[in-house]
């Protein structure tokens, strides 16, 4: 796979994108988070097994090994730490540490992990086990598992409301989405979608979810 580095060249109305850099990465890249501080990109390549580390100042990365079939992630730039989901039966959560370069733990979840999503001010990362049909938390001060909570068929990591404190996991199959307590792990309300829903997102300032 390629990473792609583009650059604005038109107005910002009409946005006009040019290619700056390419960088070469693994094979399958499936996820990517950028550290804006320490100007990294961090690309997961699912059928190499490997993490690409990228420099975006200087167009350049390396590999490194993270784990049989790495999927998306979460990057803690605080912490410098990379949270990997790997889709494997029993399914891990790899945790990189970025300033050491070198896997800090591996930790085990569900069947055939495939999102996660993280509030790293509350502590905590949540992980969708889409053979299980349940989500993983894990205490990232301890990189342990603190609760798993039966959801729908086939989940997906929805949002994060920090504000209200809920967790969305959604499930396309069952068309529903499962708003879970984020303090009691406790599930709150199932709300019903239309047809195939893959992706939600919320807007803390008005408590509202879009999925």
């Amino acid at each position: 796979a390629v990473l792609a580095a583009l650059a604005d060249t038109g107005a910002s109305a009409s946005p006009n994108l040019t290619p700056l850099a390419e960088v070469q990465l693994g094979d399958a890249s499936a996820g990517l988070a950028l550290d804006q501080v320490k100007r990294k990109a961090y690309a997961t390549n699912y059928t190499s097994g490997t993490l690409s580390i990228v420099d975006v100042d200087t167009q350049t990365g390396e590999a490194v090994d993270v784990g049989a079939n790495p999927r998306r992630l979460a990057f803690n730039a605080n912490l410098q730490r990379a949270y990997i989901v790997n889709d494997t039966t029993p399914g891990t959560v790899t945790v990189f540490d970025a300033t050491a370069k070198q896997v800090l733990a591996t930790i085990p979840v569900g069947k055939r992990p495939r999102s996660i999503s993280a509030d790293f001010q509350y502590g905590e990362v949540y992980v969708a086990n889409q053979d299980s049909n349940t989500m993983t938390v894990i205490d990232t001060a301890t990189n342990t598992v603190k609760a798993t909570v039966d959801v729908g068929s086939s989940p997906f990591m929805g949002d994060v409301n920090s504000r209200l404190g809920r967790v969305y996991v959604i499930s396309a199959l069952d068309r529903t989405v499962h708003v879970v307590d984020q303090a009691t792990k406790a599930v709150l309300a199932t709300v019903t979608t239309d047809r195939g829903p893959n992706a939600a997102a919320v807007d803390e300032s008005t408590g509202k979810g879009y999925v």
